[in-house]
């Protein structure tokens, strides 16, 4: 039954029928370029049993930080510096309740820091046993780590939500690639690779481009994060709003 259910989740996926899904929403006067003082807030959600390997019900993933550090990365590429990034560790991905919360607290949060959009990046990391190459000769199952990811943007000023993406085949990453003809796994990628082209598939939505990988040191070459940089701006803003 698992497998016949992972089955149907890659087809779904493939397809891009997502019945339970709400559509898309772009607002007509939402314009990536104009995001230039956002606050970010990441949801993210990591079975014990996901990518980085089995966690005890104490052990705390070390995905929610990588990514944090991805989705700062990439925004710095695009000459963004947000004025605070909040990361929240729902139970579940598709927690409405939790979410509808946690948003209503960064807008205000948002307000205070005198912020012009809100920008939330929901994603869940989960590992099943999917069905792959099934219309192929040789049909195989194989243990996949799968990210799912979700984009909004809200305004800031009055509350209006400017952009909603949700979870689909654009915003999937799998970390198996297979040979359909050997029946096989063609090649394996590793966490920080499925992390980085989940960042990547998400940037290229919300800017309406194409992101490039990141260089070998992981940043890029023509505008390195500053980190150090970052987190003293971060406390200067958190104090002067306190």
């Amino acid at each position: 039954m698992r497998v016949r259910l992972a089955f149907l989740l890659v087809t779904v996926l493939a397809s891009g029928c997502a019945t339970a899904t709400p559509a898309s929403f772009r607002h007509p006067e939402f314009r990536a370029g104009a995001i230039r003082r956002p606050i970010v807030l990441i949801r993210m959600a990591v079975e014990r049993n996901g990518a980085g390997g089995e966690r005890s019900a104490g052990e705390r993933s070390p995905l929610p930080d990588a990514f944090e550090i991805a989705i700062l990365e990439g925004l710095n590429a695009q000459g963004i510096l947000p004025l605070d990034v909040t990361v929240a560790h729902p139970s579940a991905f598709r927690d409405a309740r939790a979410a509808t919360g946690e948003r209503t607290q960064a807008l205000e949060r948002a307000r205070r820091f005198g912020a012009d959009v809100l920008v939330i990046v929901s994603a869940s990391v989960s590992r099943s046993d999917l069905v792959y190459c099934r219309a192929a000769r040789r049909p195989f199952v194989a243990r996949t780590t799968l990210w799912t990811v979700a984009l909004e943007v809200w305004r800031v000023s009055d509350g209006a939500r400017l952009l909603f993406e949700p979870p689909g085949p654009g915003l999937s990453v799998s970390d198996l690639e297979p040979d359909c003809e050997g029946g096989r796994i063609a090649r394996r990628l590793t966490p920080q690779e499925a992390l980085d082209a989940a960042v990547r598939r998400s940037f290229s939505v919300l800017f309406g481009r194409s992101i490039p990988a990141r260089s070998e040191k992981g940043r890029s070459r023509d505008r390195p994060f500053d980190s150090a940089r970052f987190l003293v701006e971060r406390l200067e803003a958190r104090s002067n709003i306190l």
